[in-house]
């Protein structure tokens, strides 16, 4: 059993651990100022000398030193290349000779032969895509891979991650790591595996949304609509959430009932770039649907908690309707009856 600790032991190991933490805060501020330097001193970005700051370091080559026998296999075919040409063999049979003899345990070696040996200069490797691509594919197939596995078998958790490149010029593939649970998951949610959501991910942020349409097939006014439904959903639950919603009675995103749904949750969709709110299936441009998802995902059209006199208003107006039995429609599709195309 390992013995408990004294007070001054703990006193004087988080002194310890506090310097040691102070310490690497330092050199990591001096990391990044030093990368900075660099790339502004040599007009490059800093996230290409960062890499090759930190990873370089690991490339750095250094020759080992050349031991006693060496010394004197090579001394001796330098002799033998002054007197006569040396055969393609004989390097071989000068160690065989002297391994055999040992006369090289008693020569010493010339001094400029050993200082030139001995102090050879390092040479410095540059870190390319190729390294980087490398680099992750051992590290997450030797130790990462591994070790969830690992992680996930003794816990009984379920894992999930995924890697993507940050640029459309990196030399690496994206890959996931899911367990079977996820990837089932994955497939009744989302309708797609981890793997197919990381590509999704790698194409949009090395090429934007065109790029996701391009890897996924679909076509644009499919995709579109499919991410301002997603967008809408999403941005009205986290509203409702934040207001103290119980998440299990959050209501479903009925386009042709949006009237109802506000009166009925005090919030409203502002800045929908179309004359009315409608189901995007309805919307059969695919500029009027980028238009629609640009300003979704920039919070120009976003969700809106209506202040009180304001639901109350829109509540009494609703009432006074019911009571005189005037039935709400909405303005009928210019498409109605037509089969959509999506």
């Amino acid at each position: 059993m390992r013995p408990k600790c004294t007070k001054e032991q703990r006193t004087l190991g988080k002194e310890k651990t506090a310097g040691m933490w102070a310490d690497i805060a330092t050199e990591r501020e001096n990391y990044v100022n030093k990368a900075t330097e660099l790339a502004s001193k040599y007009k490059i970005t800093c996230i290409w000398m960062s890499k090759q700051l930190y990873m370089g370091a690991k490339q750095l080559v250094v020759r080992r030193k050349a031991n006693a026998f060496n010394k004197a296999v090579k001394r001796e075919a330098n002799r033998h290349r002054e007197q006569e040409s040396l055969g393609r063999d004989g390097l071989a049979i000068i160690a065989r000779d002297l391994s055999a003899t040992g006369t090289w345990r008693n020569e010493e070696s010339d001094e400029e032969t050993s200082s030139s040996e001995e102090e050879r200069p390092t040479h410095v490797k540059k870190v390319t895509a190729k390294t980087i691509a490398n680099e992750i594919e051992c590290t997450m197939t030797r130790v990462v891979d591994p070790q969830v596995a690992g992680l996930s078998q003794r816990t009984g958790c379920k894992i999930w991650y995924g890697i993507t490149r940050g640029d459309v010029k990196d030399n690496f593939n994206p890959r996931t790591y899911a367990s079977p649970e996820i990837t089932d998951a994955c497939m009744n949610l989302f309708k797609m595996t981890p793997d197919e959501m990381a590509l999704k991910i790698d194409a949009y942020i090395t090429g934007g949304l065109g790029a996701v349409v391009h890897v996924s097939g679909e076509r644009k006014t499919t995709f579109y609509r499919k991410n301002i439904r997603d967008m809408v959903t999403f941005g009205l639950y986290t509203l409702l959430t934040s207001m103290g919603h119980n998440k299990t009675s959050l209501p479903a995103m009925a386009y042709a009932n949006y009237e109802a749904l506000v009166v009925e949750w005090g919030v409203e969709l502002v800045g929908w770039t179309e004359s009315q709110i409608v189901n995007p299936g309805d919307i059969q441009s695919s500029v009027h649907l980028k238009s629609l998802v640009t300003a979704l995902q920039s919070g120009a059209c976003c969700w809106h908690q209506l202040d009180e006199d304001e639901w109350e208003t829109l509540k009494e107006g609703d009432r006074q309707q019911d009571l005189a039995g005037v039935k709400k429609t909405r303005a009928k599709r210019s498409n109605a009856g037509k089969p959509r195309k999506n």
